[in-house]
């Protein structure tokens, strides 16, 4: 099938760029596969791009390698990038002078994990209100009430004690731009999660559960490019 059946063809014009990876322990080591899709800007399909297998954890300098496999042509077309906010991701957006569109549901999930809004959270007020001024840099038009929400959240960053909620917040407020670029560029038509390859690692999660696993690296990369295609 691998041999056979042929990759979908890069859209025309104007791209997007959608990245994840997917990490997994095999044999006794790390191996990671990265994930990259490409969207015309007025479209609503994203085309797979073939992925990259690298030995090792997902580190900058693979995914220098992994984008660099992108046919040339491609890649000066592609006008933003829609990520979970990998240092190597955001160097090579950088050096491309690409826009960058960071993943609106990582850093929720990276804030639930330390402030739930739940009732049964001992900090439920504060998550709360964590919550809601995070909404309101997300998706606020309003450049003037995102930064006074903003400028509340990094107060929380400062005095809360806990250390991990305060290297989310923290981060927030340094990279809060990249959260709102879609709404800066809506002729890019830019999503606000990288959810399509999401959707991909949880698929490959299921193949490799359906399968109860594989009986060696080789087999695994072939079925992963068998799904892709």
């Amino acid at each position: 099938f691998n041999e056979k059946q042929q990759w979908c063809p890069i859209p025309d014009g104007p791209l997007i760029l959608i990245a994840d990876a997917i990490v997994k322990y095999r044999q006794g080591k790390w191996h990671t596969w990265f994930f990259m899709f490409v969207r015309a800007v007025d479209g609503v399909d994203a085309v797979i791009v073939p992925p990259y297998y690298a030995g090792g954890r997902e580190v900058c300098t693979e995914w220098r390698n992994a984008l660099e496999t992108i046919p040339p042509d491609a890649l000066k077309r592609v006008k933003a990038l829609v990520s979970d906010g990998h240092r190597g991701l955001m160097s090579f957006a950088s050096w491309r002078n690409w826009l960058v569109q960071r993943c609106h549901i990582h850093l929720i999930m990276a804030i639930q994990a330390r402030r739930s809004r739940w009732a049964m959270s001992r900090k439920r007020s504060e998550g709360e209100e964590i919550f809601t001024l995070t909404n309101c840099v997300l998706t606020d038009p309003c450049q003037k009430e995102a930064t006074q929400a903003l400028a509340r959240i990094e107060e929380i960053g400062w005095l809360t004690k806990s250390k991990m909620l305060k290297k989310v917040l923290q981060g927030f407020v340094t990279s809060a731009e990249d959260y709102r670029t879609y709404l800066e560029h809506p002729e890019l038509n830019l999503p606000t999660t990288s959810n399509t390859a999401e959707s991909l690692n949880a698929l490959v999660d299921d193949l490799s559960s359906r399968a109860r696993g594989f009986r060696t690296v080789v087999s695994l990369n072939a079925w992963i490019i068998a799904l892709c295609k």
